[in-house]
């Protein structure tokens, strides 16, 4: 019984040890496929040696940016939304750091880094405020992390955006 054990223990442990070399690697060769498959809607802008996926539609002031929550859809999870926002004003959706078309970073994914990688990407993508910055789920703290240091360039009072829509 010792014996069968101890068979099954090893076995577990190099099943374990194979799923941990194989998994990362499968899951890289799986990413690059899909990439390849389904392109990037709109464009990718390079925030320093990294890509970032960006959507920016329509045209007008402010720019309304969305911050998706913590699903796997990135930019996607907004693809209604954001096609009527961009009926009366710019609208963007990107996709964070590591999520589908967007380069992963080193590090952490903490909101001053998601903060700074959204800051870096509407700028390289030619992007000016005022942003209306609008986040679900887990957006909702990068949202306020990025007001919080780059208050300058956020739309901070939605009364004079909802004016300014219906004056238009």
């Amino acid at each position: 019984m010792r014996k069968a054990l101890r068979v099954v223990t090893i076995l577990f442990a190099v099943l374990a040890t194979l799923l941990l070399v194989v998994g990362p690697i499968w899951e890289q060769l799986e990413r690059q496929r899909a990439i390849r498959d389904f392109p990037a809607p709109s464009h990718l802008v390079d925030i320093g040696g990294r890509q970032i996926q960006m959507d920016c539609r329509g045209v007008g002031t402010p720019t309304v940016v969305f911050e998706s929550g913590l699903g796997l859809f990135g930019s996607l999870s907004w693809a209604k939304v954001q096609d009527e926002v961009a009926k009366f004003t710019r609208a963007c959706a990107y996709s964070r750091a590591g999520i589908i078309w967007s380069d992963d970073k080193d590090g952490l994914h903490d909101g001053e880094g998601v903060a700074r990688d959204l800051h870096a990407a509407l700028a390289a993508a030619g992007e000016n405020g005022p942003f209306v910055q609008t986040g679900h789920s887990m957006g909702g703290p990068y949202i306020t992390t990025y007001t919080k240091l780059y208050g300058d360039e956020v739309f901070r009072t939605l009364s004079m955006l909802m004016l300014r829509i219906l004056i238009k």
